[in-house]
């Protein structure tokens, strides 16, 4: 495997790539691993019939 050295804003660039790549269901469940690695203890986290509108910060 070769090594490549990449600036911090190649490597977001490749690792957006990526993302845009994968399936809808594969996208979801990468997520949602992140998601449950970032939960705060004692914090709820439900969304009981609530819309939920998700945006990408620039």
């Amino acid at each position: 495997m070769k090594v490549r050295k990449l600036t911090i804003e190649q490597e977001e660039q490749e690792k957006e790539e990526y993302f845009r790549s994968l399936s809808g269901e594969e996208r979801l469940r990468m997520m949602r691993i992140l998601n449950d690695r970032l939960r705060k203890p004692g914090v709820n986290y439900e969304l009981r019939n609530k819309k939920v509108k998700v945006i990408r910060l620039l």
